[in-house]
């Protein structure tokens, strides 16, 4: 066989391997989140918003030291395609690295070579106001991922593959109310069925919990009289109480 013939033969074999090549490049493990390992987080992950129930905010992870830190190079980057204000803390589990973007994106990523896992995309109303429009990460439990949005519903994805596996809106978007992250999820009450339509706490301004002992979401609404709307301390920001 020519020289031609076999560079011929090898160029189809690439082009009809290539898919299945990639494919297996960016095949990634994933391990399941439990209670356990919410409360007890793995020093190389960070599976909630702050890092664990505490809200340290810090690694506990010691490689990187005053004395070396000036030796860091970048390894590699990921454009999101979003020119707005990013919040979102990367959320890693074991290799899967989560990042949302405004516009109510998630990223699932490879952590050590920046490869696109998948990518989500909620379509939002065409009459929505973002007051705004941010997001601040995922919540993650079980193999799913938890997304909540500008228009006020809250999403959970497959987390393997991003495939929407229950869409629930919580209040409605017209009157003002949105949220920016749901902070943890640690309940199979709250994890594997969508979460109540109506809320115990749902009057505007107000935090929204769903059933479980620790798995609140912030929701956020326009201000009633005689009560604040937000503190603007911490992040994400807390909500004041009545003071009746």
């Amino acid at each position: 066989m020519s020289v031609r013939k076999l560079a011929i033969l090898g160029f189809a074999v690439l082009v009809a391997l290539g898919p299945a090549m990639l494919a297996a490049q960016n095949t990634v493990s994933y391990s399941v989140v439990t209670e356990q390992r919410l409360l007890n987080p793995e020093p190389h992950n960070w599976l909630m918003y702050r890092g664990n129930f505490s809200g340290w905010g810090y690694s506990p992870l010691e490689q990187i030291t005053p004395a070396n830190v000036k030796k860091l190079v970048p390894m590699w980057t990921f454009s999101t395609g979003v020119t707005e204000g990013h919040q979102s803390p990367p959320i890693v589990n074991n290799g899967v690295m989560f990042v949302t973007t405004p516009q109510q994106q998630v990223f699932a990523l490879n952590a050590k070579t920046g490869d696109l896992l998948w990518r989500y995309k909620k379509d939002l109303p065409e009459d929505l106001t973002q007051l705004h429009p941010t997001n601040r990460g995922v919540a993650l439990w079980g193999d799913r991922v938890y997304l909540a949005t500008v228009d006020a519903h809250v999403i959970a994805l497959d987390a393997l593959t991003g495939k929407v596996i229950w869409d629930t809106t919580v209040d409605d978007y017209k009157k003002g109310y949105y949220f920016t992250a749901p902070r943890a999820a640690s309940s199979a009450s709250a994890a594997t069925s969508p979460p109540s339509t109506s809320p115990t706490a749902s009057r505007p301004g107000r935090r929204t919990r769903f059933p479980g002992p620790a798995s609140p979401v912030t929701t956020r609404g326009p201000a009633t009289p005689g009560r604040p709307a937000a503190s603007r301390s911490g992040s994400p920001r807390t909500m004041i109480p009545s003071s009746t």
